[in-house]
């Protein structure tokens, strides 16, 4: 026997060619005669042996697994998830000499991505002709990329207290971020303080949200007056 169709997906959602811990792996692949009854094709996905489905017409198959935390997992960590089918008989009992792999039959791939993100570069900066202080009126801007250039989902930013009137964006790819907020008189004076919450496109949150810059100096606001108190 042959396969006309063979493929591996995901059930992440909405990435199904990434998948993280916990999310289950499935092989499909159609034989071009029926497959012998009793005795299922051994499909091994990242090493591991995986559950097999066929339908009553013995040429349709899946193969499920879902990915661990594992030594054996760990290795295709940022790797594409290998599988293998052997076993393969006909209903006379005639088998297919190779097994069929995906290193053999390229399909669709899957990237296993167990780590959760980090951000490399955290920055801000006010629209102030003195970047490190803003007013009233003024438009803040945090910056921030991820380590690495890994592909992030839209972060959460929150901006002197809230995430009110928070834009959050693209800064030329999913790797770099801006979040940028107009400051008022109802916000507090000070530091501008910020959070960033952040996962990458698998669904691997950060193992903590980022509240600080590692580059250049916090921006001050100040929304007082200047006066003299007195004057000779």
């Amino acid at each position: 026997p042959t396969f006309s169709s063979i493929s591996i997906i995901s059930d992440n959602d909405p990435e199904t060619a990434l998948a993280r811990v916990g999310d289950k792996i499935t092989v499909s692949f159609v034989a071009d005669e029926p497959i012998m009854t009793g005795t299922d094709p051994t499909v091994t996905i990242a090493g591991n042996t995986a559950d097999v489905d066929r339908n009553e017409d013995n040429l349709n198959f899946s193969a499920t697994y879902t990915m661990s935390n594992s030594a054996n997992d760990d290795t295709y960590d940022q790797q594409p998830i290998l599988f293998s089918i052997s076993n393969i008989k006909d209903p006379t009992g005639n088998m297919v000499d190779d097994p069929v792999t995906s290193t053999k039959n390229p399909v669709s791939e899957v990237i296993f991505d167990k780590l959760p993100p980090e951000l490399g570069r955290v920055f801000i900066e006010s629209s102030n002709v003195t970047s490190g202080y803003a007013q009233v009126g003024d438009e803040v801007t945090l910056t921030f990329i991820s380590s690495d250039e890994e592909d992030l989902q839209t972060p959460t930013v929150s901006l002197v207290g809230s995430e009110t009137d928070v834009i959050v964006a693209q800064d030329g790819s999913a790797s770099s971020w801006t979040a940028t907020k107009t400051l008022t008189e109802a916000h507090d004076e000070g530091i501008i303080e910020f959070e960033i919450t952040y996962s990458d496109l698998v669904g691997n949150i950060a193992d903590a949200s980022v509240s600080a810059v590692n580059e250049g100096d916090n921006v001050i606001f100040d929304r007082t007056n200047p006066y003299i108190e007195t004057a000779t």
